[in-house]
């Protein structure tokens, strides 16, 4: 949508990067202390107040806009996933706790490949409503769109452009793309930011590990 480089993309991921990097050896140490349940659901709670921050974007929204939701995201997803496997293993007798490791292992794929898929049928689905939506808003009839049109042209014949009257048609269409594609992403984070808040919910459904177990599945994880 901004048209940013490699460097820039990066620089912008890596901020949730590091909030994992600080996050994890912070659950680690909370789950030792309280309930690894409440620190489960502080962590879902932070993620998804990252999701929901970030339906809220604007083709223009720069590194400032996306710095605090890429945070509380990549804060909330390591300190729900320590806690999570804590809980998980430690439920389960010692002897069960190889075969469980990886079960957790492949369900964790199995269900990332699924939510891929789901999220994917959503973006087409979401971009052809928009699309949609934002062409029926621009016929050629109003003013306000043959105006638009009309400077577009203009900037375009002073530019030197040989056919100006398409330039500016293309333009226009590449706008409605990327305004298309902005709340496609929106409607992505909100519905994710609805499904850990769900999640929320579910966490007092948790059976608290008891202390020996708790032991032996750290060791196992």
């Amino acid at each position: 949508v901004r048209g940013y480089n490699s460097l820039q993309i990066g620089q912008i991921m890596s901020v949730g990067g590091i909030a994992m990097f600080i996050g994890g050896p912070l659950a680690g140490a909370l789950i030792r202390k309280i309930d690894p349940r409440i620190v489960m659901a502080f962590g879902l709670s932070l993620a998804a107040i990252g999701l929901y921050w970030n339906s809220f974007l604007t083709a223009d929204s720069s590194f400032e806009e996306l710095f605090w939701p890429q945070a509380l995201r990549g804060a909330g997803l390591i300190m729900s996933m320590v806690p999570s496997n804590f809980v998980a293993l430690g439920t389960l007798p010692p002897l069960k706790l190889p075969n469980a490791t990886g079960l957790i292992t492949v369900c964790r794929n199995l269900g990332g490949a699924v939510g891929l898929a789901a999220l994917n049928t959503m973006r087409l689905n979401y971009t052809n409503l928009h699309t949609q939506e934002i062409s029926a808003g621009l016929d050629p009839s109003r003013p306000e769109v043959q105006d638009w049109l009309l400077q577009a042209e203009a900037s375009m014949r002073a530019a030197g452009n040989g056919d100006p009257t398409a330039a500016a048609i293309a333009q226009l269409t590449r706008r409605m793309q990327v305004e298309a594609a902005v709340m496609t992403f929106n409607n992505l984070f909100l519905a994710m930011a609805i499904c850990f808040a769900v999640m929320i919910l579910l966490v007092p459904m948790l059976k608290r590990p008891a202390p020996a177990n708790a032991g032996a599945a750290k060791e196992a994880h």
